[in-house]
């Protein structure tokens, strides 16, 4: 396309090829609008999208990938097809292919735990998800049951697996088939590693560090609690404040049935925390 090379200086052919590929709705505003900055997004977004060698050694695998692709500066997810099932691609920074990689060699299986296996060396391949806990409604008494039952099993298991999530909020809980599933697993870490993490759902009591934490059970427990929050209350939805701990606490006292109630107060209380170091060092260092 020549409307490129007005913006990107010796563009490589095969980014261009990928922009025509995958990004058609994207192509068709740059012809419509002539947007520098909308011409450079797409470049940026369709050289991070997997090579026709890529493309290539992943069919051999089973997977036809559709012309859908959600691309971002973040994240890279492709979307097709593996013996007839839908499935999900997702491209990796360095960082999450070891921390997945960690996961993996502990061959963590669960029902409401996403499964993955990686397809070259950075796209993970996962079945594809209906929705997620963003985009449903508020939490009723069922499904406030449903969404416990689930999660703080999973969060249970990968405890006991010497793993934490470190990153629970509504995004990364995925619904299937009437159940919850924890998704994106790439801040997942062993105890007491540090890891990035979502500030807002972190209680304001536990210590961040330029987006980073310590990996504890607790926090999990406490971004559980969050999410709940964030999805009784539909007031708190766009909030960047983090809570305090009291706030959440009197908000599940008053809105959550409850079995699910008593079952917090036990998993919030420290003396439960299954690692070592429960609750978040504030004196160890950030990488």
């Amino acid at each position: 396309m020549s409307v490129v090379s007005k913006v990107i200086k010796y563009p490589d052919e095969r980014v261009v090829q990928r922009m025509r590929t995958f990004l058609k709705s994207d192509v068709t505003n740059i012809l419509l609008m002539d947007d520098p900055a909308l011409i450079k997004t797409c470049y940026v977004k369709a050289k991070a999208l997997p090579s026709s060698e890529t493309t290539a050694a992943m069919e051999l695998n089973g997977i036809s990938i559709t012309e859908h692709c959600a691309s971002n500066d973040k994240a890279v997810v492709l979307y097709g097809f593996k013996d007839g099932s839908p499935v999900a691609l997702k491209k990796l920074d360095d960082e999450e292919i070891e921390k997945l990689r960690a996961l993996a060699a502990e061959n963590i299986k669960h029902s409401s735990i996403i499964p993955f296996e990686f397809v070259e060396r950075q796209f993970i391949c996962m079945p594809q998800v209906v929705t997620t806990l963003v985009h449903l409604n508020p939490l009723n008494r069922a499904s406030q049951i449903l969404f416990w039952s689930s999660i703080s099993s999973a969060v249970d298991y990968l405890h006991r697996k010497g793993f934490a999530h470190m990153d629970i909020k509504p995004e990364n809980v995925g619904v299937m088939q009437c159940n919850h599933i924890l998704l994106d697993l790439g801040s997942a870490a062993k105890f007491g590693e540090w890891t990035p993490v979502t500030e807002e759902f972190v209680p304001v009591e536990l210590t961040v560090k330029r987006g980073w934490m310590c990996a504890a059970s607790a926090v999990d427990w406490w971004t559980i609690a969050s999410t709940f929050c964030f999805k009784l209350d539909p007031e708190l939805h766009g909030r960047k404040n983090r809570l305090k701990q009291t706030d959440i606490m009197r908000m599940l006292a008053d809105k959550l049935v409850s079995v699910v109630w008593m079952e917090f107060q036990h998993m919030l209380d420290p003396d439960y925390s299954i690692p070592a170091v429960p609750f978040v060092s504030r004196s160890a260092s950030v990488p």
